[in-house]
């Protein structure tokens, strides 16, 4: 499982979830992730919207969200040759770089 993968594997990062594209569904869940997962999806759904608002393909692919506070962050990161997002909650201290370059290897294992 890529969820339970990434929190052996991503140093500071204290959930993950993989989430289906299209309809929104949470396919894997580890930590605190559990602990966001409705707003997530909201999240998901609202950038989604906005996405095809502005013009979709005219504007690009969907990449990313990046939610930061005091102690934590939390990426989303958007894979849609793959209908995935994968999301990342994470300390301050992890490295935003390391944790993208992970979830770009976890896209190609689907």
């Amino acid at each position: 499982m890529i969820a339970e993968k990434a929190l052996k594997e991503i140093p500071f990062t204290t959930g993950f979830m993989v989430v289906d594209l299209e309809n929104l569904e949470v396919l894997e869940k580890s930590g605190e992730a559990e602990k966001i997962e409705e707003p997530v999806k909201n999240l998901i759904r609202d950038y989604m919207e906005t996405y095809i608002n502005l013009g979709e393909l005219d504007i690009g692919l969907p990449t990313e969200m990046l939610l930061t506070f005091d102690a934590v962050f939390v990426l989303m990161r958007f894979f849609p040759e793959i209908n995935r997002v994968f999301v990342a909650v994470t300390q301050k201290e992890a490295n935003l770089g390391f944790v993208r370059m992970m979830m770009i290897r976890y896209s190609e294992e689907v």
